[in-house]
């Protein structure tokens, strides 16, 4: 169990406190960021000050260069809560301690602050502590999640001050650098320096590892008619809630077939994003064989999606497109959406 002991709990809650009173959010805007490096792992957490709108309180932990490429495209505009607020939802790797109303708190939330023995009075006063994942339901803290995030804390009551006598100490010199805080042993003590690095680069490997049924793909060949048909597919979130037996809460993707020309909806189906390329592949080859027929042409806005479906495409000469925006699919993805949440609710 990786369960936050009782004294790890007073200890990140009593940090929150004193960066409620410290009030960061009156010289520092959420365009700030500054990292912090994790003893544990020396993975970075780049952090934000939340609060200078007046709305929301509290410190946002940006987990790894992941977690801060969402985070830029969210304040470059290329996701945003006017466009599809569960998409910026999803978008998120991060630690997010905030301050709520009473009535915002659940009741293992109350129930931690009960034992703890604390009392906290009126509007943005109650300290509430998440971890965002893509795919997943906003979900509590683990314990390497609230000893990283006291840390975080712990040094953002280091670097606020600073900011707010030197306003351009975390202005970046060179594009790719950021000011973070690094941990540095000393004897049986760490103490903290400052260092501009840069980020973790990203290598995303795509290994389509699916073994094809060579008598499947033979009873297509025979069975299946060529047409002119352009299918238009894509896999996305859908904002309804599912949660399986030991996990914390997920949203299922949806995979949605569509033809570009009649707008006929040839598929849907809904699956796990952990363990979803065999999925995929399987729902391509099954929407051939439910119809019998092979279009001339597959069209997709996600690379990944056409890695997975390539050698399929290849054996079966059809086309594939990379597109930035959809003809018909993106009116028939509002639509189930709606259908599949009526009455769902998500934070």
């Amino acid at each position: 169990m990786n369960t936050p002991s009782i004294e790890e709990w007073k200890e990140v809650y009593k940090l929150a406190m004193e960066f409620k009173e410290m009030g960061a959010w009156n010289w520092m805007s959420d365009s700030e960021v500054f990292g912090v490096q994790n003893p544990a792992n020396g993975e970075i957490g780049y952090c934000c000050v939340l609060g200078g709108a007046g709305e929301f309180f509290g410190l946002a932990v940006y987990l790894g260069t992941e977690g801060l490429n969402a985070y830029l495209d969210l304040q470059s505009g290329r996701i945003g809560i006017k466009n599809d607020p569960f998409e910026v939802l999803l978008s998120k790797k991060c630690l997010v301690m905030s301050f709520e109303n009473k009535s915002q708190l659940s009741k293992e939330d109350l129930r931690v602050i009960k034992k703890l023995g604390l009392v906290f009075k009126g509007k943005h006063a109650w300290p509430q502590f998440r971890w965002y994942e893509p795919g997943y339901y906003p979900w509590y803290l683990n314990r390497d999640h609230v000893i990283f995030l006291s840390l975080c804390l712990n040094q953002a009551k280091d670097v606020a001050p600073r900011v707010r006598k030197e306003p351009d100490l975390l202005i970046r010199q060179h594009g790719d650098l950021y000011f973070v805080r690094v941990p540095r042993q000393q004897d049986n003590n760490i103490e903290w320096t400052d260092a501009w690095l840069k980020p973790v680069e990203l290598q995303k490997v795509v290994r389509v590892t699916y073994d094809f049924d060579t008598a499947q793909l033979k009873d297509i060949e025979t069975t299946a008619s060529r047409t002119d048909m352009e299918w238009e597919i894509d896999a996305f979130f859908v904002p309804m809630c599912v949660r399986e037996k030991d996990e914390k809460p997920h949203y299922p993707l949806a995979f949605l077939c569509v033809d570009r020309t009649s707008d006929f909806i040839l598929s849907v189906h809904l699956a796990h994003h952990a363990r979803y390329e065999r999925d995929f592949i399987d729902y391509f080859v099954n929407i051939i064989k439910e119809h019998k027929i092979l279009p001339k042409k597959i069209l997709i806005k996600k690379q990944e999606l056409g890695t997975y479906l390539e050698p399929l495409l290849e054996k079966f000469s059809i086309e594939l497109n990379l597109v930035t925006k959809f003809a018909v699919l993106d009116k028939a993805r509002r639509s189930l959406s709606q259908e599949l949440t009526k009455g769902e609710k998500y934070v």
